[in-house]
C-alpha cells in the first residue's frame, strides 16, 4: 500500500509528518487528512488549520481546511481544479460503509 505524509500548519506553526501512514488509496488518505483537520479545527485557537496530504514521492494530493459548525469550508484537491465542500456534519471514516442485509 502507498505511504502518505500528513503535514499540519496552524497558529503560525508547522509540523511535518516524518513517519506517515499507509492507505489503500488517495481517497482514503484524503479522508484521513480531512478528519485530522476537523478534529484539530474544533478548537477555536486552531480553526484555521491547514492539513496537506502528500504522497511519499513528494506529490501533494490535497490541501484541506477544517469545517466549522456545519458551514462548508472549501478544500482544494491538488490537480483536480475543483473545490469540494465538506461540512463538519458529514462523518469522515476510513472504514468502508457496512453492507446492507
Amino acid at each position: 500500500m502507498p505511504r502518505y505524509l500528513v503535514h499540519i500548519t496552524m497558529a503560525h506553526m508547522s509540523f511535518d509528518d516524518e513517519c506517515g501512514l499507509t492507505c489503500a488509496s488517495d481517497d482514503d488518505a484524503i479522508a484521513y487528512g480531512q478528519r485530522v483537520a476537523d478534529e484539530i479545527g474544533a478548537e477555536d485557537l486552531y480553526r484555521n488549520v491547514i492539513v496537506r496530504v502528500v504522497k511519499s514521492n513528494g506529490e501533494q494530493i490535497a490541501r484541506l481546511t477544517a469545517a466549522s459548525f456545519g458551514v462548508p469550508v472549501p478544500s482544494t484537491i491538488a490537480g483536480s481544479g475543483i473545490e469540494r465542500n465538506r461540512p463538519q456534519s458529514v462523518p469522515v471514516s476510513l472504514q468502508p460503509p457496512a453492507e446492507k442485509p
